[in-house]
């Protein structure tokens, strides 16, 4: 049998291993993933003897390996963080126009915030420059 990938334990970090039961009439075997310190344990595949083949070790790996909301997760991030690339260099590219309009423009002149701004209350355009050149600053962090 060829090494499969097996993903560290999702609830303790541990290693896991695959495990074999036996049938209680002893047809087959009950195959599975188990962790060797918490003894978390994957959904099982049955094999009657001699026909445990490679696939059947990569169907019970991938019940252990599935971790959707891990994947969704990571999906997520990515995307956030592309919005936030993308957001960052509309304002860097825009930054000297908002300047500008500053500046034509009286910059303590208060700006309301729609309803479902509300929770922004109103600020001045300078206000508004300054937390936005504060994010540039951050550097994306």
């Amino acid at each position: 049998m060829s090494e499969i990938e097996i993903k560290a334990c999702p609830f303790c970090g541990g290693k896991g291993h695959i495990s074999r039961d036996h049938c209680p009439d002893d047809t087959g075997i009950f195959y599975s993933i188990k962790c060797g310190s918490c003894g978390a344990k994957s959904g099982e595949k049955y094999a009657s003897h001699g026909n445990d083949c490679g696939l059947l070790f990569q169907e019970v790996r991938d019940l252990w390996n599935n971790r959707p909301l891990e994947n969704n997760k990571d999906t997520r991030i990515a995307n956030l963080e592309a919005e936030n690339k993308r957001l960052r260099e509309v304002l860097e590219k825009n930054s000297a126009a908002l300047n500008l309009l500053a500046t034509d423009y009286d910059k303590e002149h208060k700006i309301k915030f729609s309803d479902d701004w509300a929770e922004y209350g109103t600020l001045s355009i300078s206000q508004i420059l300054d937390e936005a050149d504060g994010a540039l600053s951050k550097g994306g962090q």
